[in-house]
């Protein structure tokens, strides 16, 4: 005797349908605290209206105060993840930190210009603990394989120097390293100066003019990882179709929130 069918159920109506929030690619280092790399991306993407992806150009052991190993994934495997995001979402943005090798850099600038997607680089070069994370020559790499395709790089005071080849350490130095790093190819820049003395401040370079934005100093809080959220933070701004001045605007008070409730590690590094 044959089986009765069953009743049909309820129609269940798709998530993907209704959900608009636009997908962010995170490609860069993880970080077991999770409050740096693309773990830490993706809870940034998350928080400003995006959903998230990840491919990992490296495995770091780490804490807040001291980094002890860095394994770089090859580049293959870097660009295998990339392709497998891009092969299933439509990706909106994306948002490099860590490249370890400039091979990296050369692979994934390859891949992204066959992509449309919006490019934010945040160039790590060290950790916050002051360890060095890429190799010789991959800072010079990201420069020239990444910054032609990038529409914001964003850089700390030290960063902007090692790509410009002059200290920055005034608000005259941020313009002059923002606009020359424009020189490189990026539609816009933005030099972070957080670690001069005073009221922190920020300066944005796009589209031929300079914009300036401050805040009061959160003190005895240098968070580990505030660079990545903050860039994180712009590129889903950014995807959700934010303009350039307003994505900075929107990250700048994200990365804040965090400082402002971090959580201090046994080592003593504030961690969010």
């Amino acid at each position: 005797m044959r089986a009765a069918a069953c009743p049909p159920g309820p129609a269940v109506k798709s998530r993907t349908s209704r959900d608009r929030r636009p997908w962010v690619l995170a490609v860069g280092g993880l970080d077991p605290t999770a409050s740096a790399g693309i773990v830490a991306d993706a809870r940034s993407i998350e928080a400003l209206g995006g959903r998230p992806a990840i491919a990992a150009t490296a495995l770091t052991v780490q804490t807040g105060g001291q980094v002890m190993e860095v394994s770089a994934v090859p580049p293959e495997r870097v660009v295998a993840q990339m392709e497998a995001v891009f092969g299933q979402l439509p990706v909106a943005a994306v948002k490099i930190g860590l490249v370890p090798r400039p091979a990296t850099a050369r692979a994934v600038a390859r891949l992204l210009r066959r992509q449309r997607a919006v490019t934010v680089v945040d160039p790590v070069v060290t950790a916050s603990a002051g360890t060095e994370l890429a190799t010789a020559g991959t800072l010079a790499a990201v420069r020239a394989e990444l910054f032609p395709i990038a529409d914001l790089v964003t850089v700390n005071l030290e960063e902007a120097a090692r790509l410009c080849g002059f200290r920055v350490t005034d608000a005259a130095a941020m313009e002059a390293a923002a606009q020359a790093i424009a020189g490189f190819g990026p539609d816009a820049v933005l030099v972070k100066g957080g670690h001069l003395a005073g009221q922190p401040r920020d300066f944005l370079w796009a589209g031929g003019r300079g914009r300036w934005f401050s805040a009061p100093r959160l003190k005895g809080r240098d968070m580990h990882g505030s660079g990545c959220a903050l860039a994180a933070a712009a590129a889903a701004a950014l995807a959700r179709g934010l303009g350039v001045e307003e994505a900075v605007a929107v990250a700048r008070r994200h990365a804040r929130r965090l400082i402002a409730r971090a959580t201090r590690g046994r080592d003593g590094a504030w961690l969010r």
